[in-house]
């Protein structure tokens, strides 16, 4: 019986589209502010991260007040969905001791964007790519930042976290140059 369950649930499981059709995609984004942030920050950096736990169980935790944890942007991996936890302009608690660039302490100068699960475990959704790579070049025409100043956990605070996996972080790299190269231009 539980081998014909598995097999039911392999076949109803939801595909994913395609990147090459999410090109006009709009995700939706739901604001519910965390009590965990700080005073104002110049954002200079945008890092990605993933929460190790389940999506609900993520945003739940964030706001609490003694979690002590923020991001900026938690995506949802049914949907590529976002909940903005911290205004963009705001400190959140999510690089802890960290440094890059000459500049330590990273909660103060870079935005949080988290991918839910462990994405060294999980394979991310294209939606889940093609959400955080579009949040990414909001944020970088917002705040005029190249796309090197993207970053993972990892590659700021290295041989303390694991977050996000290379093969994430690549695919949100590449997705964003394939957006930028392809978006029309326009003549003022």
């Amino acid at each position: 019986m539980l081998r014909w369950i598995k097999k039911l649930i392999k076949k109803l499981k939801f595909k994913t589209p395609p990147m090459d059709t999410l090109r006009d995609k709009v995700y939706k984004e739901e604001v519910k502010i965390s009590p965990n942030k700080g005073g104002k920050i110049q954002p200079k950096f945008i890092v990605l991260h993933h929460s190790a736990g389940p999506f609900k169980g993520t945003v739940s935790y964030i706001m609490k007040k003694s979690s002590r944890v923020s991001y900026h942007y938690v995506i949802d991996p049914s949907s590529g969905d976002l909940i903005q936890m911290v205004w963009d302009s705001r400190r959140a608690w999510h690089a802890g001791k960290s440094k890059w660039n000459g500049r330590s302490g990273l909660n103060s100068c870079s935005v949080g964007i988290s991918f839910s699960g462990d994405t060294n475990k999980r394979d991310v959704a294209d939606y889940e790519i093609d959400s955080c790579a579009k949040k990414c070049i909001y944020l970088m025409d917002k705040f005029h930042l190249g796309i090197d100043s993207i970053v993972t956990h990892q590659m700021i605070s290295p041989g303390r976290k694991n977050d996000c996996s290379e093969d994430t972080y690549n695919k949100v790299i590449d997705r964003i140059k394939i957006l930028e190269n392809t978006s029309p231009s326009v003549n003022i």
